[in-house]
């Protein structure tokens, strides 16, 4: 089913959704943020109410899905067809909207922020990452986990910032040759502190497999790193917004597994890797004759390996293969992002998402809320994608007939 896609009028070189909020730099470098309500706000052109409540649901809390609500909700005979039906009309024609200037709120911080890299937002903290430094921002200083008052932006580390990437207290920071750094929340008004001193001296995105990581030294090959770990009784992460984690990293890297000893089925040699990635236990391999391999990470007893269960998709039938720019993950599959093209593949289907040359492209797969959300921003919008959020044969609920008793 064709994702629904909602264009924001505001012109920006990133965004991120997080906390009911799309944040996102504009054009001016400046940092700013409206309310998803604000954005959606009377944007549907479905009829019927109820159509336009289930609708906005897949942009706003895509978990109400997957409750038991929404499985007693599929399970009214008539209500799977009609969903069917209202998604695909809506998903045939974008929806614009123009955001009010008096929406929009700015952060304070550098007079001009350089070219954003990565965003991220992770226990109430914004990450921005830029060819000079990485800026961060306390969204809630007051530790009101349901109110915004964002802090000034500040800088927390004055090297490049490629790549992103935050779980179990700690926030990644990936700066090409210049290696690999991490640096801990504390919580509360603490700014987190990112050491100059390098783990790894390479890393050019990182992807985490549970409290272990994949490690990539360029865009083809990665390192397995697994880290020491224990107890952590603190509430760092948004309750309505990110799962519960219960430890946090205790050593990084305290052993390093070479990506040649996890293949055990010649996986990564068979064909030319152009781009690899993972998230959380699953591994994307784009090879040079346009497949994706995806396969599993297995932990194995403290002797991680790739899974010999392999599934491959043809991306394209180019002769031409690029190597993709970015990539996000979604439920059932992943984006890709190229030069002048977003593709999707999800459950073994492969489409055109976005044709042009995007700015960023990005997904929410491990958020309670937006788990089916992709964003990408262009030269002229920010575009809010919902992935069909419901596998109808995930449900066996009893169905609700007019003449039951």
């Amino acid at each position: 089913m064709k994702p629904i896609e909602v264009r924001v009028g505001v012109q920006a070189s990133d965004a991120f959704i997080y906390a009911g909020h799309l944040f996102f730099v504009n054009r001016a470098g400046e940092i700013c943020y409206v309310s998803m309500s604000s954005i959606l706000h009377g944007a549907f052109e479905a009829d019927s109410k109820w159509e336009k409540k289930l609708l906005r649901i897949a942009l706003t809390r895509n978990d109400y899905y997957s409750n038991s609500q929404g499985e007693a909700m599929f399970g009214i005979d008539g209500v799977p067809d009609a969903f069917r039906s209202a998604w695909a009309k809506q998903a045939a024609h974008p929806l614009e909207v123009d955001v009010p200037e008096d929406k929009i709120a700015r952060i304070r911080g550098p007079k001009e922020l350089p070219t954003v890299l990565d965003m991220k937002a992770y226990a109430m903290r914004l990450y921005i990452s830029t060819a000079k430094g990485v800026h961060e921002v306390r969204l809630n200083p007051d530790e009101d986990n349901y109110t915004l008052n964002p802090s000034n932006a500040n800088k927390i580390f004055g090297g490049p910032g490629l790549a992103l990437s935050a779980y179990a207290g700690e926030v990644l920071v990936s700066s090409g040759s210049d290696g690999l750094r991490h640096g801990a929340i504390l919580g509360g008004e603490s700014r987190t502190n990112i050491p100059d001193h390098a783990i790894q001296d390479a890393s050019f995105r990182c992807g985490w497999t549970g409290f272990n990581l994949m490690n990539y030294i360029d865009q083809a090959h990665f390192d397995y790193l697994m880290n020491d770990t224990e107890i952590d009784d603190r509430r760092l992460v948004h309750p309505r917004t990110e799962k519960r984690e219960a430890r946090r990293i205790k050593k990084f890297a305290s052993r390093v597994v070479k990506a040649e000893t996890m293949d055990r089925t010649e996986l990564l040699s068979e064909n030319p890797i152009l781009y690899a990635f993972n998230s959380g236990s699953s591994a994307f391999l784009y090879r040079s004759n346009g497949d994706l391999a995806i396969t599993n990470i297995i932990d194995g007893r403290n002797q991680p390996h790739l899974s010999q269960r392999v599934r491959v998709v043809s991306m394209t039938k180019d002769k031409k293969v690029q190597r993709p720019v970015s990539h996000a993950v979604i439920p059932g599959g992943c984006v890709l992002e190229f030069f002048d093209k977003v593709q999707i593949c999800q459950n073994g289907a492969v489409g055109m998402l976005q044709e042009g040359a995007m700015f960023s492209t990005r997904s929410y797969i491990n958020s309670r809320r937006y788990r089916n959300l992709v964003t990408t921003v262009s030269e002229e919008w920010i575009s809010i994608f919902s992935t069909y959020p419901v596998d109808f044969a995930e449900y066996h609920p009893r169905i609700i007939r007019d003449d039951d008793e």
